[in-house]
């Protein structure tokens, strides 16, 4: 990607950044201590957006709507939010959106692509009561940092990782993942970047459904090519 681009690759730790030149309203917190629970202020809006619906529901069927697990789970959450702890998260990460901005896209790396991890992937057999969780959303994440920054984020498949599955005996492929960030703006100069960077890299621009992300004919010519 670096050499198709003419760009350099640059590892960079927001936490060690952040340490380094803090903005002044952190007072002195790291960024896990100020943004920590600035995320789950958005369950507010969540909750309370629906609340309407939920009472217009109740009277019209005598009962309460279906909700699902998750969403339960989350409403439950957001019910003990009070309005001045959303006002709260949502100051907190507009503060991170601007250091952000004035940190991390900055000087020549203003118009920079960030890259980022999504989640370890592993098999989850549907014979098996789910056990997968996502880690709890104390900060800002790879899929969260794009709506914070206002820009557009690509998920991009990029490979297939194997493992050895216990119900075909075979071995077969899991999709491997990663996420691209723009600044603000540049959502279809991200799209078409990405677009050619995969076929400059001889990597399928079109993926399947089914077991298989590539048709193997196009495996075998990425990796003869």
């Amino acid at each position: 990607m670096g050499s198709i681009l003419s760009i350099d690759f640059v590892d960079i730790s927001f936490e060690a950044t952040w340490a380094a030149s803090p903005p002044p309203e952190a007072h002195g917190l790291s960024l896990p201590e100020f943004i920590q629970n600035a995320a789950t202020a958005q369950c507010y809006d969540a909750y309370h957006s629906c609340a309407d619906f939920c009472a217009r529901y109740e009277r019209k069927f005598g009962r309460e709507p279906y909700i699902s697990p998750r969403n339960k789970g989350m409403w439950d959450f957001a019910k003990g939010i009070t309005r001045e702890e959303r006002d709260l998260g949502f100051h907190k990460m507009e503060v991170y959106r601007q250091w952000f901005t004035n940190t991390i896209f900055t000087g020549k790396h203003s118009n920079a692509l960030v890259m980022m991890p999504l989640e370890a992937m592993g098999p989850r057999y549907r014979d098996e009561v789910p056990t997968f969780r996502r880690p709890p959303q104390d900060g800002i994440n790879a899929l969260g940092l794009g709506p914070v920054m206002k820009s557009p984020v690509l998920a991009v498949p990029i490979d297939e990782i194997s493992y050895k599955s216990r119900v075909s005996n075979q071995e077969e492929k899991l999709p491997f993942v990663i996420a691209l960030m723009a600044r603000q703006g540049y959502d279809i100069a991200l799209m078409e970047t990405t677009k050619r960077v995969l076929e400059k890299a001889n990597k399928p621009t079109v993926v399947k459904t089914g077991r298989r992300m590539y048709e193997v004919s196009e495996v075998t010519s990425e990796k003869t090519g």
